[in-house]
């Protein structure tokens, strides 16, 4: 068998190979793979799995979910959810670097792109986490997009040492 333990997040392309399944083995629940592309994000509380291409199954002590590619399903200590198609045009944008955002509130831009990029992005203007910012970027420089926030969002950016404070 082929099995790895995960914490954090991962994209996976795995061959095909019928005799040696691809297990991941989350705190949450395991993800079984038989030939595809996908991704695995674990926090505290879930595993979050989206296929991109093929097939795989997601499954805890209880329940099994099978999800094909553009489905998406979640995994808790006492449930997985249905595969349901994935309506987050972001759900890859940590790996490809292409961002859309349409009406997205700062607060989860914000959360979007400190995923991506090196710095460190934080929103202190807790009156701009609803101000709705629309656009896409494509591997842009992270100042780039910190100064059309600045000027479409109403924030001012401080720039330390690996981090951009949003003020």
């Amino acid at each position: 068998n082929r099995d790895i333990n995960l914490r954090g997040e991962a994209y996976f392309d795995v061959a095909k190979d019928k005799d040696h399944p691809f297990v991941i083995s989350t705190e949450f629940g395991n993800v079984e793979v038989l030939g595809t592309a996908f991704n695995v994000d674990v926090d505290e509380h879930s595993t979050h799995v989206f296929v991109e291409r093929g097939v795989v199954a997601l499954k805890n002590e209880a329940v099994e979910t099978k999800l094909e590619a553009g489905e998406e399903a979640t995994a808790t200590e006492e449930l997985v959810s249905n595969a349901e198609e994935s309506d987050d045009p972001n759900v890859m944008s940590w790996r490809t670097g292409y961002f859309i955002f349409e009406n997205t509130p700062l607060v989860m831009v914000v959360e979007e792109l400190d995923g991506y990029y090196s710095e460190h992005i934080v929103l202190e203007n807790e009156s701009a986490e609803n101000t709705e910012l629309t656009g896409q970027f494509r591997k842009r420089p992270v100042k780039e997009i910190i100064e059309i926030i600045v000027l479409t969002c109403g924030v001012e950016a401080e720039y330390g040492e690996n981090t951009i404070r949003l003020k």
